[in-house]
């Protein structure tokens, strides 16, 4: 009787139970090479991590440009402890946050956009109109990028 393959999430699961800590961070690009023999795979290795942490195993943390983990490589691990959860998370709220800014002023320059006729909302926002563009230039920029 054949016993079947792991699967690539299953793999990826088992080889970061091996990354304790941020000190032993792994990129996407070498679990790739490293599981799978192949270059080029970060974002379907990416992709994996993100359903595995859905799936229930936050305890797979990244590194993050050294906000939570100063001098960690970049990378996945598995955590080690509750301090390294809370990091990770505090970081994750902080990225909530600035989320929640950025998606205020979009629905406010929706809703500016909503009031003003498409043209004073460009002059307000400093983009030139095409015609006015064109009176002022001698030709409309956004048709001749258009041909």
């Amino acid at each position: 009787m054949m016993s079947a393959q792991p699967s690539r999430a299953e793999r990826v699961l088992d080889l970061l139970r091996g990354h304790l800590g941020p000190a032993n961070a792994i990129t996407a690009s070498d679990i790739g090479d490293r599981l799978f023999g192949e270059k080029g795979l970060d974002r379907q290795v990416r992709l994996i991590i993100e359903e595995l942490v859905k799936g229930g195993h936050g305890e797979i943390l990244a590194t993050t440009g050294g906000t939570a983990f100063p001098g960690a490589s970049p990378g996945y691990f598995w955590a080690e402890n509750w301090q390294q959860v809370q990091s990770y998370y505090d970081v994750l709220v902080s990225r909530l946050e600035e989320l929640r800014k950025r998606m205020d002023a979009v629905w406010a320059a929706r809703q500016r956009f909503r009031d003003v006729p498409p043209a004073q909302a460009a002059l307000d926002l400093g983009i030139t109109p095409p015609a006015i563009a064109k009176h002022r230039w001698g030709f409309d920029p956004i048709g001749k990028a258009r041909r």
